[in-house]
């Protein structure tokens, strides 16, 4: 009989514990899980090993969002995408200086960048300074260049904020959850066998928020693809809905 005893003592002692009025803890506030109303560098990068000599690239985002009136334009936008080796990143990897806006980004996740500004051999660099169409981006899907909003192009001092951007579809009557933009462009110069890794900035103009608590509802998605020699993605991630916490 102790010994029935003893192990109901154990497995009391694990069991879960009912929690007081004053254990519960309140829903943690998402003030800025997204990129909103400013570039800010993806919150987290994206390495792939080349299965040949190029390799495309493609973004794909939602133009509108589900919001708690109906569909909401997201106004979506993609600015310094570039593209270097694996061990040129880390080096050339750091933070926005103390109190630059970029340093608001993302509630409580400090997210640096990759300082494309540094004099590196880039196999692609993209600030969209002008229409990207005539250097073999694809604006057929829905992408259109934006002169007037743009991420940094000195990210190493959080300065230089001169050119346009890609503007992931645009805000047109009746569009609904559903429609989505794509844009893709082709890297070449790589190496079969070598490992890249792909940095860029995102910017959301728009987030549905939750009417009952101004919450965003995290239903704003940007996904990144990309090919090598066959239809198989050789690398998958993103952003958004699918993943509210970039830690």
């Amino acid at each position: 009989m102790a010994t029935v005893l003893a192990l109901v003592a154990i497995a009391a002692s694990f069991a879960p514990r009912t929690a007081a009025a004053q254990d519960l803890i309140e829903p943690k506030t998402l003030d800025r899980r997204f990129p909103a109303f400013l570039f800010c560098p993806l919150p987290v990068s994206a390495t792939f090993v080349a299965d040949g000599v190029m390799a495309t690239l493609q973004f794909k985002g939602n133009i509108f969002a589900a919001g708690p009136f109906g569909a909401q334009y997201c106004g979506q936008r993609i600015d310094n995408i570039a593209v270097c080796a694996t061990s040129d990143y880390a080096p050339n990897f750091g933070f926005p200086p103390a109190g630059h806006i970029v340093g608001s980004c993302y509630s409580d996740v400090r997210v640096g960048s990759f300082w494309f500004n540094r004099p590196l051999t880039l196999p692609l660099l993209e600030v969209f300074n002008t229409d990207p169409g005539a250097r073999g981006w694809d604006m057929t899907h829905g992408a259109v260049f934006d002169g007037t909003t743009t991420g940094p192009r000195n990210p190493e001092a959080d300065i230089d904020y001169v050119g346009g951007s890609l503007l992931l579809g645009a805000n047109t009557p009746g569009g609904t959850p559903a429609d989505s933009a794509m844009t893709s462009v082709a890297v070449t110069g790589l190496v079969a066998g070598h490992s890249y890794t792909l940095s860029g900035w995102w910017f959301v103009g728009n987030i549905p928020q939750d009417p009952n608590n101004g919450n965003p509802l995290l239903n704003v998605t940007l996904d990144l693809r990309i090919f090598g020699d066959t239809s198989t993605p050789i690398m998958h991630r993103t952003w958004g809905q699918l993943k509210a916490d970039y830690r």
